[in-house]
């Protein structure tokens, strides 16, 4: 999969979802999304998850069908959240070693990042993909982003900031909020 397919990736999923919630369902139920950052603020580029789900938090109007966490080094700790949300699709949001170039960004299926190594949390978010789908019967993806570098007490590289500022435009413009 091409990682410029991203966003055209995170439509699909939700596009799939809208038709398969509109059978049978009372019409204009949207599908329900989280979007789950996953992280270290504190190690570089481990802080995307984190960065992206407070920056669309403070953009954002609440809506009932979208669900942004910070989930931070545990995501697992959220998974009561969750439950209670009863989402549709989890998109988490993570850095991910994908031997991209530095900022690439790209939709990844949930089971598709067990090998990778990039993450600085206990709990891979494979395992925790598959944890989700089968308590909460969701879909499960993951956007993740290129790090340059996973230490300790380092800024961001500025290829990975621009790619959180790109991806949280492209979110907001998915999720057609018009006034944010």
């Amino acid at each position: 999969m091409l990682p410029s397919s991203w966003s055209r990736q995170l439509r699909q999923a939700l596009s799939r979802l809208d038709a398969r919630n509109h059978v049978g369902a009372i019409s204009g139920q949207l599908p329900r999304v989280a979007f789950v950052g996953i992280g270290n603020e504190f190690n570089a580029d481990d802080c995307v998850g984190p960065l992206i789900a407070r920056k669309l938090a403070a953009k954002l109007k609440p809506r009932e069908n979208v669900l942004i966490l910070d989930a931070g080094t545990a995501p697992e700790n959220f998974s009561g959240t969750l439950r209670k949300f009863q989402p549709d699709l989890v998109v988490l949001i993570d850095a991910v070693d994908m031997e991209q170039p530095v900022g690439t960004i790209a939709w990844l299926p949930w089971d598709a990042v067990e090998g990778m190594d990039a993450f600085t949390h206990g709990l891979p978010p494979s395992v925790l993909g598959a944890y989700l789908r089968q308590e909460l019967g969701c879909e499960v993806g993951i956007l993740g982003i290129q790090p340059a570098s996973l230490t300790f007490d380092q800024p961001p590289a500025r290829e990975v900031i621009a790619s959180v500022t790109r991806m949280m435009g492209r979110i907001i413009k998915i999720l057609n909020y018009q006034n944010y």
